[in-house]
């Protein structure tokens, strides 16, 4: 990760005061996927500054046809920013002309997206994801805050939210197991 002298980095606290702003998390679930107009509904809901927006990379599209701009992109992929994702699609394409005002970046991403991040001029926030590396006594006495919950981006976002203060949290798009399109809030 980019040293801490780098104006566009910085790194996820540990000491974050909760609050009564909500996390609204947003997957890449079908019912996002076929409904994205269900999150302008959502919004619409809510006074400006009550909420804030985390998604993962391959919503960014759809936030850039809504005209969204999300609070924070999650990372969680230690694949080259030219690869294909899980989904098929070409990382780069992803991030390419996205909106969101800041990429929340763990540290196992693969130096090709954080570079490539860097070079479009957008804001990196770093985080440590838990994985077989704290069991290295040395690795886990240097991280104070290791975010658990999940083996993608989506789910950590979970954790995230939670280590930054939120404590209302809902989430859209995160269907995969489910025949309905649903929205979960909850405290």
């Amino acid at each position: 990760f980019p040293s801490h002298d780098n104006k566009n980095c910085s790194w996820l606290g540990h000491k974050y005061a909760v609050h009564d702003k909500e996390a609204i998390l947003v997957s890449y679930g079908k019912s996002f996927r076929e409904n994205p107009e269900r999150l302008l509904e959502i919004i619409g809901t809510k006074a400006p500054g009550t909420y804030t927006i985390f998604t993962i990379k391959h919503a960014l599209p759809l936030f850039k046809k809504l005209n969204i701009e999300p609070d924070y992109c999650v990372v969680l992929d230690p694949r080259e920013v030219l690869g294909i994702s899980t989904l098929g699609h070409r990382r780069a394409d992803l991030f390419k002309d996205s909106n969101a005002k800041a990429y929340l970046i763990a540290t196992m991403t693969h130096p090709s997206v954080t570079q490539f991040l860097l070079g479009m001029k957008k804001h990196l926030i770093g985080w440590h994801s838990a994985c077989e590396a704290m069991k290295d006594a040395d690795v886990a006495a240097r991280v104070s805050n290791w975010i658990v919950g999940g083996s993608c981006s989506a789910m950590r976002s979970i954790s995230i939210a939670r280590v930054m203060g939120y404590r209302t949290v809902s989430l859209l798009g995160f269907d995969a197991t489910t025949e309905e399109p649903a929205i979960v809030t909850g405290k």
